[in-house]
């Protein structure tokens, strides 16, 4: 059995992979080559999740879907609140506002990515678009072919029709 990865989804693959080396190498000379200010486990989940973000982000824009943005900004948002308390200690409030901007700014990326989708369906410009008429026809129909059907005949197995 054969997989197909598109060059596109192996170039992402190759990049995650990099990243995920990188994150370990720097985990690893931070506890013993820069003096670990922090956690070494909370930098490397830092560098993951940001990196993966841009990564997703990337790849909504080669795609051009959702869902990959909404995974960059739930990584975004995880790398952003742990390099905000492990590194910059501020206080919870402003994290949170950090977090809320982050999740106004992808839904504004979004509907800009996507919004002629959300056009064409509001517009009743999707190809599979049928208006209340033409659905209402389609019921007749099917409701007059499925009267002119002949119904099979029931026999009846009681004794008056013996």
């Amino acid at each position: 059995m054969k997989i197909k990865v598109s060059k596109i989804d192996f170039i992402f693959y190759i990049v995650i992979a990099a990243l995920l080396f990188c994150a370990i190498l720097f985990a690893i000379l931070n506890e013993y080559a820069f003096g670990a200010k922090t956690s070494s486990f909370l930098l490397f989940l830092t560098i993951i999740s940001l990196g993966l973000g841009i990564v997703f982000l990337l790849q909504a824009f080669a795609k051009k879907k959702r869902m990959p943005i909404f995974l960059s900004a739930i990584a975004f948002i995880v790398g952003n609140t742990i390099l905000l308390i492990s590194v910059f200690h501020l206080i919870w409030w402003i994290i949170v506002a950090c977090d809320l901007f982050i999740c106004i700014f992808f839904a504004f990326l979004s509907l800009s990515l996507n919004g002629d989708v959300t056009e064409s369906i509001s517009l009743n410009k999707d190809a599979e678009y049928k208006s209340y008429k033409e659905r209402l026809a389609e019921f007749e129909l099917e409701k007059q072919n499925r009267k002119q059907e002949k119904m099979p005949e029931l026999k009846s197995y009681s004794k008056e029709d013996k």
